[in-house]
C-alpha cells in the first residue's frame, strides 16, 4: 500500500511522538509526519499550512487546548486550507463512552486507536483510508 502524504500528530508526550514518528517512519505510513505538542500549535499549525493532512492523531489531554477544544475548533482553518474532512484518530488511553459520544458530537469523521499504536492497528486505518 501507498503511503499517505501527510499525517499530522498532536500529543504532549515527547515519548509518544518520538515512538510513533518511528513506527510509523518504519512503516512507511506517511510521506510526511508533522508534530504538534498541543491542540493550538495543532491549531495554529493547520492555519499555516500549505499541505491539507490526509490524517490526524490526537490526543484528547493536553495543556493549553485540548482534544476537546481542539475538535470544536478545527473546522474553521480546514475550511481556509480548502481541505476536505481528514479522518481524525483519537488516541487515547480512556474507554469512557462518554468522551467518545462528545468528541463524535464534535467532529463526525473520527475513529479511537488506545495508545501507544500497534502494528495491527496501522493496518487497519491504511484499509480504513484506501
Amino acid at each position: 500500500m501507498n503511503p499517505i502524504e501527510h499525517l499530522l500528530l498532536i500529543d504532549d508526550s515527547e515519548a509518544t511522538n518520538n515512538f510513533h514518528n518511528r513506527l510509523l517512519g518504519r512503516l512507511k505510513f506517511a510521506k510526511t509526519i508533522s508534530i504538534c505538542t498541543n491542540g493550538q500549535e495543532g491549531l495554529d499549525f493547520l492555519s499555516k499550512a500549505k499541505q491539507c493532512p490526509d490524517l490526524i492523531f490526537l490526543d484528547l489531554n493536553m495543556p493549553v487546548i485540548d482534544g476537546f477544544e481542539f475538535l470544536s475548533l478545527v473546522h474553521a482553518p480546514l475550511e481556509k486550507l480548502g481541505c476536505p474532512k481528514p479522518l481524525i484518530v483519537i488516541l487515547t488511553s480512556s474507554e469512557e463512552s462518554v468522551d467518545k459520544a462528545r468528541c463524535k458530537s464534535l467532529y463526525s469523521h473520527i475513529e479511537f486507536y488506545s495508545k501507544p499504536l500497534t502494528i495491527s492497528q496501522i493496518t487497519e486505518l491504511r484499509k480504513l483510508l484506501d
